[in-house]
């Protein structure tokens, strides 16, 4: 695999990853467990911790996963240990970007 392809095949899982992380509905109960647990149960109290921030923010995410993708892209790109769950996230992505798009 190219150097170009390996970083666009880790680029696309990392983006995807944000998405679950922040956004989807199939993270939505653990995401609020988590926010709850961050701030609380009580939801009339505004909770303004930047841990929340994180999970809800995927491009503030992006700069803390950042770190290990780029090491598995450096140190690691054939390896099937980084690949092949690159490889999911990155077609999971591609999916939803063409879904969102149209055919």
């Amino acid at each position: 695999m190219t150097p170009i392809l390996a970083a666009a095949l880790y680029a696309l899982a990392l983006a995807r990853l944000c998405g679950l992380i922040t956004t989807d509905k199939i993270t939505e109960k653990l995401r609020g467990r988590l926010i709850r647990r961050i701030c609380g149960n009580d939801p009339e109290v505004e909770c303004d911790s930047l841990r929340v921030y994180l999970l809800t923010c995927p491009w503030c995410l992006s700069i803390w996963l950042a770190p290990p993708f780029a090491a598995a892209w450096y140190w690691a790109p054939e390896s099937p240990w980084t690949v092949i769950p690159a490889g999911i996230l990155a077609f999971s992505q591609v999916t939803g970007m063409i879904s969102n798009v149209g055919r």
